[in-house]
């Protein structure tokens, strides 16, 4: 930390930093200590940028992390969504480096002589993401082909493309399907939220924007999809074809379960054991 410190007041940049206990925050929230930081650092970025009243977080994702996302997503079971990686713009967030490759940008740093720090679990396998940086995309560039990394993300602007199609046209059949959050009074733990969908217009909708449905549905309660796979959007589905009563845990605490008429979304106590067990995003 005292390393970090000393290059912002060598460089005139203000330094903040913020603390906390990653590993019983993930265990609170029913999420990997990998994701759980990776909100948490979001979480941090956001409260800098309302207190300062900037209009966007500039954060250094660059090429290379675009492709290791869509590997990781891809042989983990995602989407197309998944498969887009690492959007260039996602509300206040803004990635200007995705452009470019890793190399590129330390070469760049080099010419101008600015230092620059390189984590070093970075270079830990422990990380299935981290295997995939070490391992994964030096062979398919080394072995398959050099410019494996510029053309697996063309193909991630590819799919983003796609998915942002498919997610308008889910915008608007979700008012033909979904019954809308409301509160379940009778819960034995008190009011809970709940979210649904009409499973007989549900199925009147291609497979696509079903399951785009379903993830409407969920990010609608939760605020995300990170650890939400395309097993988890499957299951859900399958409850259209079952008796009422059927239920399906789900990451965040969460669990869909069937009625007579819809399939519901709510929240379940913390101690109950999950379903599935994931680290993907869709």
């Amino acid at each position: 930390m005292r390393r970090q410190k000393a290059w912002c007041e060598k460089y005139e940049v203000d330094f903040v930093s913020f603390r906390t206990d990653i590993r019983a925050r993930a265990k609170a929230d029913g999420i990997s200590e990998e994701e759980c930081g990776r909100l948490f650092r979001y979480e941090c970025f956001e409260k800098v940028r309302a207190q300062r009243q900037a209009d966007v977080i500039a954060v250094a994702h660059h090429q290379d992390d675009l492709a290791e996302t869509v590997i990781f997503n891809m042989v983990r079971g995602s989407n197309i969504k998944g498969m887009a990686g690492i959007s260039p713009v996602r509300g206040h967030i803004i990635r200007p480096l995705l452009v470019l490759r890793r190399c590129e940008i330390e070469a760049l740093l080099l010419e101008q002589q600015i230092d620059y720090r390189t984590d070093d679990t970075n270079f830990e396998e422990d990380y299935t993401r981290n295997k995939i940086r070490l391992k994964v995309l030096p062979y398919l560039t080394k072995e398959i082909n050099p410019k494996a990394v510029e053309h697996i993300t063309a193909a991630a602007g590819a799919a983003l493309e796609a998915s942002n199609y498919i997610e308008r046209q889910a915008a608007a059949a979700w008012d033909r399907v979904s019954v809308g959050a409301f509160v379940d009074k009778e819960a034995c733990e008190g009011e809970k939220k709940l979210s649904a969908l009409r499973v007989q217009k549900l199925l009147e909708e291609d497979i696509v924007i079903q399951k785009a449905l379903v993830c409407r549905m969920i990010k609608q309660m939760t605020g995300q999809l990170k650890d939400i796979t395309a097993q988890h959007i499957q299951s859900i589905l399958a409850l259209s074809y079952m008796r009422a009563g059927k239920e399906v845990h789900l990451p965040y605490h969460m669990a869909a379960q069937r009625t007579k008429t819809d399939i519901i979304l709510t929240r379940r106590r913390e101690n109950e054991a999950e379903a599935f067990n994931s680290e993907v995003c869709m």
